[in-house]
């Protein structure tokens, strides 16, 4: 377990510095939890986003980069497909964000 742990403290997460998120919104990633308490309070939190990884939280990362442009040529395949196939509007699904 210490090995893993270890593990957890190397890792690099690119987010807001913990000084100007309010105090209450600061990152627990790394946190010891059960899978039920994930579940029960993490899994929907309202400001970071966690996964459970064997008792510890790890906090997800927004997407880099590649993932954006892997998006956006599935959007842009999915509606020149469309559209070659007559149909003439694509559902829009572009995730949204929110300023805090």
């Amino acid at each position: 377990m210490e090995s893993l742990q270890a593990s957890h403290e190397n890792r690099k997460i690119i987010r807001p510095p913990d000084s100007i998120l309010p105090e209450e919104e600061i990152s627990e990633d790394g946190k010891a939890v059960t899978e039920a308490e994930y579940w029960e309070k993490y899994y929907n939190h309202p400001v970071f986003s966690y996964e459970w990884n064997n008792g510890y939280l790890e906090e997800k990362p927004v997407t880099d980069y590649a993932g954006f442009l892997m998006y956006w040529w599935f959007a842009e395949y999915t509606g020149k497909s469309f559209r070659r196939m007559g149909i003439s509007s694509v559902p829009a699904c572009f995730p949204a964000f929110s300023s805090g």
